[in-house]
This record gives C-alpha cells, structure tokens and sequence, in this order.
C-alpha cells in the first residue's frame, strides 16, 4: 500500500480505494480489473465505488497524477533546500531524490509506465503536462550547468531525459532484498551521471545525502 495516510490510522473511504486499485491494477492489468473486481476486494458495492469515482479511467488518472504530483513536490522541496547551491550539489541532489521515489514506489512507478496509454486521451494530456514540468526542472538544471561551465558543453537536454528515463526504469528491477541497498544504487547513479557531465578535468565521487529521503 503506497498511497500516503492521514495523521488518523484509518485511511478514509475514497484512499482505501486508490490503494486497492493500486495493488489490484498492477497485480492484473488496468485491462483485466474490473470495477466489480475493485468492489469485491474492498468488500464495498460497485455503486459504493461511483459514489467516489466515474469511471475506472477516473481512478487510474488519480493514481497516476497522484503520483506524479508527489514526484514534484520533492523535486520542488530539493530545489528549495539547495538555493544558493551550485548547479552540480543541486543536480545530483535531485537525482537522489528520483532514484529514491522510484525504488519507494515502485508499483505507482511501474503503473506509470505499463498503463500511460491506457488513460483517456484527456486525462492522457493531463499526465503529459505534469511529465513535461518534471523533465523541465532537469533540463533546465543541466542547462544552467553548460551555461555556468560546470558542466561539459557536450551536455544538453538528451542527459537530462536519461537520468529521468533510467530512473525511472528502475522499479522494473529493484527489490527491497536484493543485492545492493537504496543507498548504494543512488551513489552508483550520482557517480554515474554527473560525472558523465562533469569537465574532463574534474570528477565527483558521491554518497547519497539524507535530504533526498524526505
């Protein structure tokens, strides 16, 4: 269950069905769960589900501008805690904080990906915007980066649309067992892409900060 709670323990009505829907659509298909299958897990009557939402477009346009929202919100507060930084401490912060949401939640990340298309071409365009906020925060990092001489003139946009892409890629890998900790595959990734951006002459060897958590 991803979806964050309230300061009550008992999540409200229209939450348990996001989360359910959650869990249900990435365990089925968005195609193969019904609105009565979604009614019968949460023991709750399909009218009881369209007294909250219209449609089943309705729901997975939640989850996934929900989880997108979240997406910049941290990016946002990473922004706010870095000012004054340089360009270099606030990208690879920020790549932090990517890496980390994807491996957080990786079944709002994974429906993301598997179930984009599936949306309504109204919610679709919607979701699109938001994607498009989000790579502009990178973009315009990287940008600002070439601009100050901190970052090789060979960067440009097409880096910053890697670091999204792969993280993002990252919850069709990643388990909470497996070999390497969050820790570790975020120093892997900040070494990775910064030093790709880095000048010839310099190189960053970096750990993962703890704002990037929050």
């Amino acid at each position: 269950m991803e979806l964050s709670r309230r300061t009550t323990s008992v999540p409200t009505r229209e939450e348990a069905i996001l989360s359910t829907a959650l869990d249900l659509f990435f365990e089925r298909g968005f195609h193969a769960c019904s609105l009565r299958d979604l009614a019968a897990a949460l023991g709750i009557t399909v009218g009881t589900v369209y007294h909250y939402f219209e449609s089943k477009d309705q729901i997975l346009f939640r989850l996934q501008h929900d989880g997108l929202e979240r997406l910049l919100q941290r990016a946002h507060r990473v922004l706010e805690s870095a000012a004054g930084a340089s360009v270099t401490l606030t990208l690879r912060a920020l790549i932090e904080a990517h890496f980390l949401y994807h491996m957080e939640h990786t079944k709002s990340a994974r429906l993301h990906t598997a179930e984009f298309r599936s949306l309504e071409p109204r919610s679709r365009a919607i979701i699109r915007d938001q994607m498009k906020r989000y790579e502009r925060i990178f973009t315009t990092l990287v940008e600002e980066g070439v601009r100050r001489g901190e970052f090789s003139p060979d960067a440009g946009k097409i880096t910053a649309f890697v670091m999204i892409g792969a993280g993002g890629q990252i919850s069709n890998w990643y388990r909470d067992d497996g070999d390497l900790t969050r820790e570790q595959i975020v120093a892997v990734a900040v070494n990775l892409f910064l030093n790709g951006l880095l000048p010839e002459s310099h190189e960053l060897r970096a750990t993962a900060g703890k704002d990037a958590t929050e």
